[in-house]
């Protein structure tokens, strides 16, 4: 797949493995544009990615559950907030590079799939897994990130304090910014689908109208209007297809 025009990321409420196996892209920031690894961890972010590809793209990604990536990189995933990380960091650098040969000697799509699940697999933590964030992130997204973090903890049997140690911990972020972000991908989601503006502010939970402006500009740094208004790329419409919103739960502009 070749595409040459920069797509934009939105914050996901997840933490993502990005493997390259084709040619690598860019980041682009104000006025920069940095290579990026071939094999990379995106952590949890509150602002969006812009990336170019610089030639044929060849992209696995692996989104891990919000509370289940601690089982593969431990008690990391506060440092990795709002960061892009090398995989070779956290792995081997011998076995990420084996990695990525592997993934771009293999053919098919399912035996890449494969690959990458054997590589994580060997690179099991010991972390165990933290059912109460698990069960507050499930009721976050049941009510898109509106319900207050006071009342969630209270649920769990926790001060709001003691919670939001133990969610950063667990899902790389506090549980207000990742309501914030699932509230805003739920706006994003409303929008594409032509909902309007007002019933947008009613569904998600914003205060009025300047509420839903200023919280869509601070995750995307774009107004409503502007959201879906640029031309389609190849990245766009292989990320934004129904079958893949509906698999990854997520949208990209």
């Amino acid at each position: 797949m070749l595409s040459s025009t920069a797509t934009t990321v939105l914050p996901t409420g997840r933490i993502e493995m990005v493997l390259h196996y084709g040619d690598p892209f860019v980041q682009i920031g104000d006025g920069t544009q940095d290579r990026m690894s071939r094999a990379h961890i995106v952590g949890q972010h509150c602002q969006p990615i812009t990336v170019k590809a610089t030639a044929t793209t060849g992209i696995v990604i692996v989104r891990f559950r919000p509370v289940g990536t601690a089982s593969f990189l431990g008690n990391t995933l506060p440092a990795l907030s709002n960061s892009i990380v090398d995989l070779a960091n956290l792995f081997s650098r011998s076995a990420t590079v084996n990695l990525i040969e592997r993934l771009a000697l293999t053919e098919s799509h399912r035996s890449k799939v494969n690959i990458v699940e054997q590589f994580l697999l060997c690179n099991l933590s010991d972390t165990p897994f933290d059912e109460r964030s698990a069960a507050a992130i499930t009721q976050m997204n049941r009510h898109w990130g509106r319900e207050k973090i006071d009342a969630i903890a209270k649920a769990l049997g926790l001060s709001r304090r003691q919670f939001g140690r133990l969610f950063s911990k667990s899902v790389g972020t506090t549980p207000k910014k990742l309501s914030r972000v699932l509230r805003a991908q739920k706006a994003a989601a409303c929008i594409r689908s032509g909902a309007a503006i007002a019933d947008i502010v009613d569904w998600c939970g914003y205060a009025d109208q300047s509420h839903l402006i200023h919280e869509l500009g601070a995750h995307t740094r774009k107004r409503p209007s502007e959201l879906f208004d640029a031309p389609a790329t190849e990245l766009h419409r292989q990320f934004n297809s129904t079958n893949a919103r509906e698999f990854c739960g997520l949208t990209y502009l």
